[in-house]
């Protein structure tokens, strides 16, 4: 499947690069240094959204949500998933006096995924003069564009398109063109250190050149593809080759660490990225990115540095905000996906039932199927952050867990049936065991959880669910714990009190 996405991607470059070439869509000299300064609209490769940019520009298979928009519309289409809208607004401060400003939104509908987005780009007020140098007053020149996005996921391939609506005015003269970006994002394209790898695509700003007054110039269009590492559930790495058409080729690298709190709703990430765009160009500190990002409930604020040498430092602010659905979660259910009814290996648990005292709560370990008993006792420790997060209080700590178990002889720590369940609960002297399992299945992580009354032997509650990347593992993990605690809190009045 990878050699012949790349091959049919290579083959719409190489088509592209010649017949636009031809009809002046492309500078004399395309993808080489020689074509510096030969491109107009230059505001279409300013970074709009902090994270991306924190992350070095490394954003052809990173990018999820209504950012998207702007990098690679192909991730628009994991919204699909959380179900939810989402609502994106940047600012970034410039060298001098420049500034920029964006917005998008993005909503999952039956078909698919469509955003809508607007990117502003101004350097202030600039004084005129005369041919004879007298001062005739100022005038702010601005650009601006207006997108329209669509993405649709299919069999872990992720196809996103733009359109774009072009505007960029001088003092009294102006110019208009259209341009088209396309997108593609490969899930579990390959492995590396048994740790999945997706690859990304994409193709920007391709269209007329922009011609304001007598002057026409080509838009920048670019080349890039990426691949992202997903090093551990919460630390993901990326790798992206550039191809510009008004410069040289290059490389660009970003890595994440994400981390939810426990007790609290907020998720932090730390985020450092190099690119050699610039490297040589300019003396003193550049290329290198950093930036951090925190979460609470459906809010999201992402921050970026870049420092470009002796020209200065640039800051970048986006606000995330989210409808619907806890931000950001790719959770699909066994309806949307098609999964089997029955899911080999992957305990079942007996039909809920309601009306039980409430105690405290333990969660054991995951059972594994085709994962790492590491990755399930991840996902164990995330489910509980969720139940936490939902307000119960009386949930009991991993290290309490084992060493009451240590210290009443049992090395079990994870279970399958409802009879086990009862006899752990009773050594732990809980009121409630939270059982689960982890299965690599198809293309995505197939998670099931539920919860056994440990005075009936009775279920009270289950749920299942996939995350399709390792990335969003921790994410639907947290949901699911957040959905089973808001469950128990609605069986029974919950006091924090055993």
């Amino acid at each position: 499947m990878v050699p012949r996405i790349c091959f049919l991607l290579s083959t719409f470059y190489y088509l592209l690069s010649t017949t636009c070439y031809s009809a002046s869509f492309f500078p004399e000299h395309p993808f080489s240094s020689q074509s510096k300064g030969t491109t107009g609209a230059a505001f279409l490769q300013i970074p709009m959204g902090a994270r991306a940019e924190a992350l070095g520009q490394s954003y052809a298979a990173s990018m999820a949500g209504a950012e998207s928009l702007f990098w690679n519309p192909a991730g628009l289409s994991l919204l699909s998933e959380a179900e939810c809208s989402e609502l994106i607004l940047g600012y970034n401060r410039l060298l001098e006096t420049g500034y920029s400003g964006s917005l998008a939104y993005a909503k999952p509908l039956p078909a698919g995924v469509l955003g809508l987005g607007w990117t502003y780009f101004s350097q202030g007020s600039i004084e005129s003069f005369n041919t004879l140098g007298d001062p005739t007053g100022g005038f702010t020149p601005y650009d601006m564009a207006f997108s329209l996005s669509f993405s649709r996921m299919r069999r872990g391939i992720s196809l996103g398109g733009t359109l774009k609506g072009i505007r960029s005015q001088i003092s009294t003269e102006g110019g208009s063109t259209f341009a088209f970006d396309l997108g593609l994002i490969r899930s579990r394209a390959t492995e590396l250190g048994n740790k999945r790898v997706d690859i990304g695509f994409l193709f920007q700003n391709l269209g007329a050149p922009l011609k304001i007054g007598s002057a026409a110039d080509p838009l920048p269009f670019k080349v890039q593809a990426g691949l992202l590492w997903y090093a551990h559930p919460r630390v993901i790495g990326a790798l992206d080759v550039h191809a510009p058409v008004n410069r040289s080729p290059y490389a660009s690298f970003g890595a994440e660490f994400r981390y939810p709190w426990s007790g609290s709703r907020m998720i932090t990430s730390a985020r450092a990225g190099y690119s050699l765009r610039n490297t040589n160009q300019v003396d003193g500190l550049s290329g290198m990115t950093a930036g951090f990002g925190l979460g609470l409930s459906q809010l999201r604020l992402d921050y970026a540095w870049v420092p470009f040498g002796d020209l200065g430092q640039t800051h970048r602010i986006s606000m995330t905000f989210a409808f619907g659905a806890p931000l950001p979660s790719l959770v699909v259910t066994q309806q949307n996906i098609g999964l089997p009814q029955e899911v080999p290996n992957v305990p079942t648990a007996p039909k809920p039932v309601a009306g039980t005292p409430a105690f405290s709560i333990a969660v054991l370990d995951f059972k594994t199927n085709g994962v790492r008993e590491s990755d399930a006792s991840e996902v164990a420790l995330l489910v509980q952050d969720g139940l936490v997060q939902a307000g119960l209080s009386e949930v009991m700590k991993r290290e309490s867990v084992l060493k009451v178990l240590k210290e009443r002889g049992s090395s079990e720590l994870n279970c399958s049936t409802a009879a086990c369940a009862v006899r752990l609960g009773k050594l732990l002297n809980a009121g409630r065991v939270v059982l689960g399992s982890l299965t690599l299945f198809k293309k995505g992580y197939y998670i099931e959880i539920f919860s056994i009354n440990v005075q009936t032997g009775e279920s009270e509650f289950s749920d299942t669910a996939v995350a399709w990347t390792e990335r969003d593992l921790w994410e639907t993990s947290v949901r699911l714990g957040k959905r089973l605690g808001n469950n128990l809190r609605s069986r029974v009045q919950y006091n924090g009190t055993p």
